[in-house]
């Protein structure tokens, strides 16, 4: 079996903002920290936290908290305005992504502008299963002569 991991959330992310923004309003979306030629507007995605919560029976819950740091055009000067427009479509991105071929429903997005940059943060969770190998049954014993 698969193992379910956070940069398959992540790319869930991504793929949901691609497909939402035009190269226009975002001309990147990085999932790892760009070094250099940073092209504005763009998204960085940052996981902040993965939990993994035991559950009876070899099942457990996945929980991913993803921040999506939106970063405007240095000339941008209505940072409020163009924060608000953009954590709208945002919202509708980020509100359900598919993880593994499955959809995953977000359980909270909220959105703040932080030194003109504007934080998407969202939570996912999902359940999983541990399935184990099998344990071989034992094969018969057959004592022979050689027992006193």
């Amino acid at each position: 079996m698969a193992v379910l991991t956070g940069e398959e959330v992540v790319s869930g992310v991504a793929i949901n903002i691609r497909a939402a923004f035009t190269t226009t309003e975002l001309k990147a979306i990085y999932k790892d920290t760009p070094l250099q030629n940073i092209k504005k507007p763009y998204a960085f995605i940052h996981q902040i936290n993965a939990e993994h919560l035991n559950e009876m029976r070899g099942r457990a819950e996945h929980n991913f908290m993803i921040d999506v740091r939106v970063h405007p055009e240095d000339t941008q000067t209505n940072i409020q305005t163009w924060a608000r427009a953009t954590a709208t479509k945002m919202l509708e991105a980020l509100n359900i992504i598919t993880v593994s071929g499955q959809s995953v429903k977000s359980r909270g997005i909220e959105w703040k502008v932080e030194d003109n940059v504007l934080h998407v943060i969202t939570r996912y969770a999902y359940k999983v299963i541990h399935v184990e190998e099998p344990i071989p049954d034992m094969e018969t014993l057959l004592y022979g002569d050689h027992i006193k």
